[in-house]
C-alpha cells in the first residue's frame, strides 16, 4: 500500500507540534497501516515529554512536592534524579541550618564546592560565637563574684521595665532584699529608687548623690548602661558617703572657718566678695575694726582679749540680717557684706552695731572702727580696689578718734 501524502502531512504537524510544545491529542490519526505504529511512537514521545516539560517547569520554580514522571517516562529520569538531589539538598541545608555543619553536597559540581564550603564557615563561626559567649560567661561570673566582694552596694536593672535583674550580697543584707522587696529601712518605697528607676537614657554613666530623710545617709550613686544576659540593662553603684561628707565638711570648715569666732576666714570672705563682684550685683560692705585690741592683750592678757573679740563677733552676729554676711579677715578686723543693701543701710547696722557694744560692761573700753562703702550693680572696681576703699574709710575714722583722744589727753594734762 503506498503512503498517501496526506498521512505524511499529520505526521509532519504531529512532530511540529512536539517541537512547538503543543498538545497533539487533537491531531488527525493516519488511516495507513503502515505509518500507524509511526504515529503511535510520535505521540508516546510527545507525552513523555509534555510530561517532562511540565516536571521541569515545576522545578525551575522550586516546586519540589510535585509529583514526578511516571515509571514509564524513560525520558525524565535524569529530571527525577535531579528532583530527588534537590530535595536531599534542601534537607541538608534545613540540618546546616539546625546546626549540623557535618552536611556534604557532592553531585552538583561548583554548587556543591559553594555549599559545603559556606557550611565550613558557618561551623567555624558558630564555634567562634561558642567561644565568645564561654568568655562573656566567665566574664560575667567574674564580675559578679566581684561585685559579690564590694563593700558598695549594686542593683542592675533592666532598662524597658526597670526589673531588678541583680543585687550584690552588701545589697541584700544591708540595703535591698530582692526577696521582700524591702530597703533596710523597712519601707518598699524609697525616693532614691524612684529616682534611680525613673525613665531616662543614658548613653554612657549618670551619677548624683542623695541624703535619706530617714537616716539622714548620704549616698553617691553612679549608673552605667551595659549588657546583662542578652538584655539591655543599668548597673547602679551605691555607696555610703555619709563619713566622707562628713569629712570634706569638717575640712572645709577648718580650710573656710575662724577657730576663735566660728564666722567664715577672711580667704572665704574675700572668694565671696569676688563673686559678689562678678556677678554685677548691687550690695554694701563694711571693714569692722576693733579699738585698742592690742592694748588690751598687752596689759590684761590673751584671755581678755579673746574675750573681747567673742563678745563683738556675738553682737554682730545678733544684730546681722539673713542677706548679711559676716567674715573675720584679721586678728582685729571684720568684713560685713550685705546682699542688695545700700551705703545708708549698712550704716544703720554699723551704728546700731557701735551703741550696743557701747552698752556692754567690762573691764576694758570696747568700740569698733568702720569703713562702709556702697556697690552699685554692674562695678568696675576689683576686689582689691574695695578693701583699700573700705580700710583708707575705716583708718579715717580710727585716726580721728586718736586725735580726740590726744587732744583730751592733753587739756587733762
Amino acid at each position: 500500500m503506498s503512503v498517501r501524502e496526506q498521512d505524511v502531512e499529520i505526521l509532519i504537524a504531529q512532530i511540529r507540534n512536539i517541537i512547538l510544545n503543543k498538545p497533539i491529542t487533537d491531531v488527525k490519526k493516519t488511516e495507513n497501516a503502515q505509518l500507524i505504529d509511526l504515529q503511535d511512537a510520535i505521540s508516546y514521545l510527545a507525552n513523555c515529554l509534555s510530561e517532562g516539560n511540565e516536571f521541569l517547569k515545576n522545578l525551575s520554580e522550586g516546586n519540589l512536592n510535585v509529583a514526578t514522571p511516571s515509571r514509564h517516562n524513560f525520558l525524565a529520569s535524569s529530571l527525577k534524579e535531579l528532583h530527588a538531589g534537590l530535595r536531599h539538598i534542601t534537607w541538608q541545608a534545613g540540618q546546616v541550618a539546625n546546626g549540623d555543619y557535618k552536611q556534604k553536597v557532592s553531585f552538583l559540581g561548583e554548587f556543591s564546592t559553594s555549599f559545603n564550603k559556606m557550611a565550613a564557615q558557618l561551623e567555624e563561626r558558630e564555634n567562634a560565637l561558642k567561644k565568645q559567649t564561654d568568655a562573656l560567661t566567665h566574664s560575667m561570673n567574674l564580675l559578679v563574684a566581684v561585685m559579690d566582694g564590694l563593700h558598695d552596694f549594686v542593683l542592675v536593672t533592666e532598662k524597658d521595665t526597670q526589673a531588678i535583674l541583680y543585687t550584690n550580697q552588701a545589697a541584700q543584707e544591708r540595703f535591698y532584699d530582692i526577696n521582700t522587696g524591702l530597703h533596710i529601712c523597712g519601707t518598699p518605697n524609697c525616693e532614691m529608687f524612684d529616682c534611680l528607676f525613673s525613665e531616662k537614657h543614658i548613653e554612657q554613666e549618670d551619677a548624683f548623690e542623695y541624703t535619706c530623710p530617714k537616716n539622714n545617709k548620704t549616698w553617691s550613686t553612679k549608673t552605667f548602661a551595659i549588657q546583662w544576659s542578652g538584655k539591655m540593662a543599668y548597673v547602679h553603684f551605691i555607696s555610703d558617703i555619709t563619713g566622707a561628707k562628713e569629712q570634706k565638711n569638717q575640712l572645709e570648715y577648718m580650710a573656710f572657718k575662724d577657730e576663735l569666732t566660728g564666722l567664715y576666714n577672711r580667704r572665704y570672705g574675700i572668694r565671696k566678695l569676688s563673686e559678689m563682684i562678678a556677678a554685677k550685683k548691687k550690695f554694701a560692705v563694711c571693714l569692722i575694726d576693733l579699738d585698742q585690741l592690742k592694748l588690751v592683750n598687752d596689759k590684761l592678757g590673751h584671755t581678755l582679749g579673746d574675750e573681747y573679740i567673742t563678745t563683738v563677733t556675738s553682737e554682730m552676729t545678733r544684730l546681722c540680717g539673713e542677706k548679711c554676711n559676716l567674715f573675720r579677715v584679721g586678728g582685729d578686723e571684720f568684713v560685713a557684706l550685705l546682699d542688695g543693701g545700700t551705703e545708708q543701710e549698712m550704716r544703720a547696722y554699723a551704728t546700731e552695731l557701735e551703741r550696743s557694744i557701747a552698752a556692754i560692761h567690762r573691764s576694758y573700753t570696747m568700740a569698733i572702727s568702720c569703713g562702709i562703702l556702697g556697690i552699685e550693680e554692674n562695678t568696675t572696681l576689683t576686689t582689691e580696689q574695695v578693701m583699700a576703699c573700705v580700710d583708707e574709710k575705716m583708718y579715717a575714722i580710727k585716726n580721728k578718734k586718736k586725735q580726740r583722744r590726744a587732744a583730751a589727753y592733753s587739756v587733762n594734762a
